[in-house]
């Protein structure tokens, strides 16, 4: 939303003041913009005794306008402006009407209208803006005038792509001695928009897409909002900060923070989605290894929040008893990575459970990630012998399992934990040995927030036990010669000014190959999104009139009210979890926040997990058990004349992204 503060509270607060016996004063408020009628509350106390009064009071002028634009609008939109004249003083009779913007909005019918009054009353005026292919903070300027008198109105709206985000990379391998060249090309550049060249003696991490795709994901259970977090925890042994960046990354660690201790029960466990009403496990154990870890880098984590959360991590370790289930259930709850997993934060935490490892170590049906991490929790209590002796000759490639396990994990989330824990037996050249496969997993188009957040951390930690070595590199930046790359780091980022045409070519004068590669963050312009999709389950999106008839909503009145019906269909033989439901609806389309109305039962009923409702968006968790079928309205009423874009509405699995479902977004207008 380019930080618009659209709705601008009334609210002052002054004093106290010191009033004698007899005494009167007077206090003159300024108030910002404002039509309408305010309270005015006085509280006095003296000597024990306490008293209140209060008065409402009307704001008014003997010229006024009160207009009204959508929250946010799009690229190449067109909207009209309402401006109500008001004229409640008999001296004003001819009123002129302006309007001036900063220039993301452009009027396209005149920016001055002329109204008479031959008596006190109001009319309606209207103004029409249309919007170009630039995004950002737009404000429209209302400025009314007769007779001497004028009143200014000003309107904040932000002019938003409602695609998402995505990054284009290009990567190269650079033997010692050789060049290369990489090129990107992107439609446009916002204002939002970045490039990077990552340099690296590790295989390429993708840094620049990864944090990318964490720092935007749209979603927000406990898990993805630590996940967007953890990796920058590390992100100094991937990149110089300026003090800018570093107060930026300082203040998401915090916000965090505090958005976990909010999430927390009184008994120490974490909820997985915000009103829950129970703990899940494994965003219990993740949250706690991520504010511990946090609370070693210096960060101000709450006492009572990890006091708490190890009480509650302690309890449950020792309670816990394995389980010998089949292997269909193990792929679903992984009840005993979940438990070494546990232990391994507590030890982390210099609350080591020796006892429960002990018990856990005896247990004779462990799986290949239980042992990994259970390794890794004793390498953290000093016990790197026992730590060896459970990993001997154990492998370390995880065979690809179900997506819908109670860890949100993955065989690549796996490996960069095993990579993790071969660190802290200090065996270094294994870790290198896997690394590579760890990287790959870095680079594919489908991953998860887990894996990426993982990923980044255990390769952030091998980044920092390399060997000796520099990244020397002599590049130009379109034609143009930039400085010199010389640096001991074993992963090295260089800021790029973004522009439609990038081309490096590069020159490595170190001594080992150079993993290159180029990044640059774009939105595709609306219209260029990807083609539609069905997963391996069904969607189809259908919009009715408040009698379920079907409505085209290519074109609607204003003032329409009207609900959009997507119905999401399982005819496969596997269970989905996870599913997120994305739902942007057109600039002129206002969403009827049926929470406050207290009238969506879906959420009582088990339809849905989580809704999420934005300005311009509704965004609906759920599962979808085998050959299961779910249905979510969301009410909508066509409020603002104008000419808009419907994105297309997707359907994505959180864990497995390649299961997704997209139909086509298309142009609709709303007529007077």
């Amino acid at each position: 939303r380019d930080n618009v503060n659209r709705f601008k509270p009334v609210v002052k607060f002054i004093g106290p003041f010191e009033l004698k016996g007899g005494e009167t004063k007077t206090h003159t408020i300024q108030l910002p913009q404002y039509i309408g009628s305010v309270r005015a509350m006085v509280v006095a106390g003296g000597e024990g005794a306490y008293g209140s009064t209060e008065k409402t009071v009307a704001v008014k002028s003997d010229l006024m306008t009160l207009s009204t634009l959508p929250r946010i609008m799009g690229p190449d939109e067109e909207v009209w402006l309402p401006v109500n004249v008001f004229a409640m003083g008999n001296n004003v009779k001819n009123i002129r009407v302006a309007i001036r913007t900063k220039g993301l909005l452009k009027p396209t019918d005149g920016t001055t209208k002329d109204v008479s009054f031959d008596k006190p009353g109001d009319q309606i005026v209207f103004f029409k803006l249309a919007s170009g292919k630039e995004t950002g903070a737009e404000q429209v300027e209302i400025k009314a005038t007769s007779n001497g008198i004028s009143f200014t109105e000003t309107i904040d709206i932000a002019v938003r792509n409602p695609n998402p985000p995505t990054v284009i990379t290009q990567a190269k391998l650079i033997d010692p001695g050789e060049s290369g060249t990489l090129d990107i090309r992107t439609d446009v550049v916002g204002p939002e928009d970045w490039a990077t060249l990552e340099l690296s003696r590790l295989p390429s991490v993708n840094f620049s897409r990864n944090m990318n795709y964490l720092l935007e994901y749209p979603h927000g259970c406990t898990e993805q909002i630590t996940s967007q977090a953890f990796p920058l925890l590390y992100i100094e042994e991937f990149t110089v900060l300026k003090e800018d960046e570093k107060k930026q990354m300082t203040a998401k660690v915090n916000e965090v923070i505090r958005m976990l201790s909010s999430r927390q029960f009184a008994d120490g466990g974490f909820m997985y989605w915000y009103g829950d009403s129970y703990s899940s496990e494994w965003a219990t154990t993740y949250a706690g290894h991520f504010l511990v870890e946090a609370k070693n880098k210096g960060y101000e984590v709450p006492e009572t929040v990890l006091s708490r959360w190890t009480q509650f991590q302690r309890r449950v370790a020792q309670n816990w008893l394995p389980t010998n289930p089949n292997r269909s259930y193990y792929a679903l709850s992984m009840v005993d990575l979940q438990q070494a997993y546990r232990l391994y934060t507590l030890a982390l935490n210099g609350t080591t459970e020796l006892g429960a490892m002990n018990r856990m170590r005896e247990l004779s049906n462990l799986s290949l990630q239980a042992r990994w991490r259970l390794a890794a929790a004793y390498a953290l209590a000093g016990r790197k012998d026992v730590a060896n002796s459970l990993v001997f000759n154990l492998a370390d490639e995880v065979e690809a399992y179900n997506f819908n396990n109670d860890t949100y994990g993955s065989s690549a989330r796996d490996r960069a934990m095993i990579l993790e824990t071969y660190l802290l037996l200090d065996n270094v050249d294994k870790a290198m040995m896997l690394a590579p496969t760890v990287a790959q997993s870095l680079s594919s188009d489908y991953i998860s927030t887990q894996t990426a957040a993982f990923g980044l951390v255990a390769m952030a930690q091998l980044a920092s036990q390399v060997g000796s070595g520099n990244i020397d590199v002599d590049w130009t930046l379109n034609g143009k010669s930039r400085e010199n790359v010389n640096t001991p780091k074993a992963i090295y980022q260089v800021d790029i000014n973004p522009d439609k045409n990038l081309s490096v070519d590069l020159t490595n004068k170190g001594d080992g190959v150079l993993y290159a590669r180029l990044s640059a963050r774009t939105i595709p312009e609306v219209g260029t999104e990807q083609e539609p999709t069905q997963g391996r389950f069904g969607m189809t999106v259908n919009y009715v009139d408040l009698n379920g008839n079907p409505l085209n909503v290519e074109s609607l009145s204003q003032g329409v009210e009207f609900t959009a019906v997507v119905t999401v269909r399982n005819s496969v033989e596997q269970a989905f979890t996870d599913l997120a439901l994305t739902q942007v609806f057109p600039s002129g389309w206002e969403i009827f926040n049926e929470r406050i109305l207290e009238t969506d039962s879906a959420a009582s009923s088990g339809t849905f997990n989580y809704r999420d409702i934005r300005d311009d968006r509704v965004l609906t968790y759920f599962n979808l058990g085998a050959g299961q079928t779910k249905t979510f309205r969301v009410r909508l009423q066509a409020a603002y004349r104008g000419n808009y874009y419907l994105p297309p509405v997707s359907c994505l699995a959180m864990y497995a992204p390649q299961e997704e479902a997209r139909n086509r977004g298309m142009r609709v207008r709303v007529v007077e």
